[in-house]
């Protein structure tokens, strides 16, 4: 993960050790997504944000195409050789 640009914070000293047993991203979780579509983007992954997936297009069990809900621009299509599907919260 560190060669994709996500950075680790010094572990805590003290009594808990939690160096031993935790480990935390140098600027908390949202850093550690942001250095990772940052990655994705250099590598030619499109990420569509809000943007609702109403239905897969898939034959003969190959993913062809997502149909999406955009407040912007309604109803689209958009064709790919893969997918990754992902939620978040």
């Amino acid at each position: 993960i560190v060669e994709q640009g996500v950075r680790w914070q010094p572990s805590l000293g003290g009594t808990l050790s939690l160096g031993r047993t935790n480990s935390f991203f140098l600027g908390g979780g949202r850093a550690m997504l942001n250095a990772l579509y940052l990655t994705a983007e250099q590598l030619g992954v499109d990420v569509e944000y809000d943007a609702e997936v109403t239905d897969l297009v898939i034959e003969d069990g190959m993913f062809l195409a997502a149909r999406l809900k955009r407040p912007i621009d309604g109803e689209t299509e958009i064709r790919a050789t893969s997918l990754v599907a992902a939620a978040g919260g």
